[in-house]
């Protein structure tokens, strides 16, 4: 009897500890992602102050006359901003979050990664859909911004259109924001590119465990 149980005791461990760890997407790396956008925003600032100094230094030249020529209207402008800034920021954060790393500088600096559900490699057209989702409401501002007379230089009162546009706004970004601080810590765009965000250590145990436990 004592060599039953004893034997039963050793199997019971072995399956506890042959368990593979499951990664913990919710509340607990709420702030860390907060933390880790922050960082990643340095580099948009970062990406458009040059575009901001290149766009100085070629002022007087034939191109910088060809784009004023061109965005005489807002919906040109607009196209212009989305093109050299919105569009590199997707493609930033698309490419990097389907890299071998599986994320940004920032999330990197923060311990996280990007996953799918099976807590391997997002492909990059799910990478892709995740990043344009989640820079929706950035772009929607832009829209909303662009579409006030003498925006920039000399803004007039915004009409109501481009009241609402900015009210969305500030919804979608709520919407997008509160989700990482519950449970299962996903966002509107994390559940449309079927992915979520672990932290590095976890996911990276998941899959020592996972390997060893395949090769008994």
């Amino acid at each position: 009897m004592r060599t039953k149980t004893s034997r039963r005791t050793k199997t019971s461990r072995r399956t506890k500890t042959s368990r593979p760890k499951t990664s913990r997407p919710g509340g607990g790396v709420g702030w860390r992602r907060l933390f880790a956008f922050s960082l990643d925003y340095l580099v948009i600032v970062g990406y458009g102050l040059a575009l901001g100094g290149l766009s100085y230094l070629l002022r007087d030249t034939a191109l910088a006359s060809a784009v004023g020529a061109w965005t005489t209207s807002v919906g040109a402008r607009h196209l212009l901003g989305f093109v050299t800034l919105t569009l590199p920021v997707v493609c930033y954060f698309a490419l990097s979050e389907a890299s071998s790393q599986q994320a940004t500088w920032g999330k990197r600096l923060a311990g996280l990664r990007v996953e799918d559900l099976q807590q391997g490699r997002l492909t990059a057209s799910r990478a892709l859909v995740r990043a344009l989702v989640k820079f929706l409401p950035w772009e929607l501002a832009h829209g909303s911004l662009w579409r006030i007379e003498g925006w920039p230089a000399a803004p007039e009162a915004p009409s109501n259109l481009v009241l609402g546009g900015l009210i969305l706004t500030w919804i979608l970004v709520f919407a997008w924001v509160v989700p990482i601080f519950r449970a299962e810590g996903r966002t509107p765009y994390d559940r449309l590119s079927r992915s979520r965000v672990a932290l590095r250590s976890e996911s990276a145990g998941t899959s020592r465990d996972s390997g060893s436990s395949s090769s008994r």
